[in-house]
């Protein structure tokens, strides 16, 4: 008696799991291990164009297609399939879209996640996703603005830094001492601007997805070292000591954007040396193994409060205690060392304890090279 009692009380329980799902506003599906829908909302048939007295019980690829815009390419996600092989939470990257059936590529966000049974098997997948078009049109009018403003901006500041240039070095004639004072703090302040304006550019430029440049061939040693070298005068103002570890072996070259990685690897050494305290050092060491070149940037300063780690790589966000060590600041320099590493293959990590230190992991594939240098 009490066990059917029981199972009654599941059997309602998972009736009223199913009308939530039915009627809620986001498109819903889950999939076997096979990637056979089981399940299937009203919401998900109407959002890619499915009639709802059409049979659901097909592979989820014949009724979804997702795309992911790269530079003027769509290409095809398959997030079933990652999902069940990384058996975690994948959430719906930028600019993904959803092929109707009429053919309409339709914008979408969403996140995909594996299902479990009560002894912690997986049993299949469940994606929950939505109209994301309204957001995107306020994305895009976003960065288009961020990209305009920025440009704006930055050929009057150019003329005017050009021209306090020509009033230092006193070209158009000798200066007051007291006027040459302000004329050089106003440059210095300028030159923070130049800094924040082609911040705003690389965001817009990433998150319209067109700041993608060619890749080759890059020798990392040299391209560290060139690097370092930018910036070691930095460090020695600040008197902070750099000091570079070369693999034991020889390293091999990596495929890579050389710009955008020379932007994200003096982001990283910058930031090294501004959060860094006096008399600190910054070390930096590669490494190789079979399959990855690993590169660590370690330094002794500040640290990250473990309250703040993990919006560590959000646009505008600084934690508390780099305000206080470096005021001037965009908040912008992580998210983009991190989308233009991520646009190279490769993955950074840290590890960071308060008032300690930071130690950031870049992880290169070696896979698509065997050449050493």
């Amino acid at each position: 008696q009490e066990s059917n009692e029981l199972i009654e009380k599941q059997k309602e329980r998972a009736e009223s799991i199913l009308r939530y799902l039915q009627s809620i506003g986001e498109g819903v599906f889950a999939t076997d291990l096979q990637g056979n829908i089981i399940f299937i909302n009203e919401t998900a048939k109407k959002l890619v164009g499915e009639d709802s007295s059409e049979d659901s019980k097909k592979r989820y690829s014949e009724v979804f297609l997702f795309l992911k815009k790269r530079k003027s390419l769509n290409m095809s996600i398959s997030f079933v399939e990652e999902v069940l092989k990384e058996e975690n939470v994948v959430v719906f990257p930028q600019n993904v879209s959803l092929v109707r059936k009429d053919g309409i590529l339709l914008a979408v966000s969403g996140t995909i996640s594996v299902i479990r049974d009560e002894n912690g098997e997986v049993t299949g997948t469940i994606t929950v996703f939505q109209d994301a078009t309204k957001q995107r049109e306020l994305e895009d009018m976003k960065n288009s603005f961020l990209s305009v403003a920025a440009h704006q901006l930055r050929t009057p500041l150019g003329s005017m830094r050009w021209s306090m240039e020509m009033l230092l070095a006193e070209d158009l004639g000798k200066l007051p001492k007291l006027a040459k004072e302000v004329v050089s703090q106003i440059y210095e302040n300028s030159g923070r601007m130049v800094v924040l304006v082609n911040d705003l550019l690389n965001v817009s430029r990433i998150d319209g997805e067109t700041s993608r440049e060619e890749k080759e061939s890059v020798n990392i040693v040299s391209f560290m070292k060139k690097v370092i070298d930018t910036m070691r005068p930095e460090a020695e103002k600040r008197g902070v000591e750099i000091i570079f570890s070369e693999p034991e072996e020889t390293a091999p070259e990596i495929i890579a954007s050389s710009k955008h990685l020379y932007e994200a690897l003096e982001n990283l050494i910058s930031n090294g040396i501004k959060y860094n305290r006096e008399n600190g050092t910054l070390t930096i060491t590669l490494e190789v193994t079979e399959e990855i070149l690993v590169l660590k940037v370690s330094d002794t300063g500040i640290g990250i409060p473990e309250a703040d780690q993990s919006r560590i790589f959000s646009k505008f966000f600084r934690a508390p205690n780099a305000v206080l060590k470096e005021t001037e600041g965009s908040g912008l320099g992580l998210s983009v060392v991190k989308s233009y590493l991520e646009e190279n293959d490769a993955k950074i990590s840290f590890e960071s304890k308060e008032n300690r230190g930071t130690t950031f992991f870049v992880e290169f594939p070696l896979r698509s090279t065997k050449k050493r240098v």
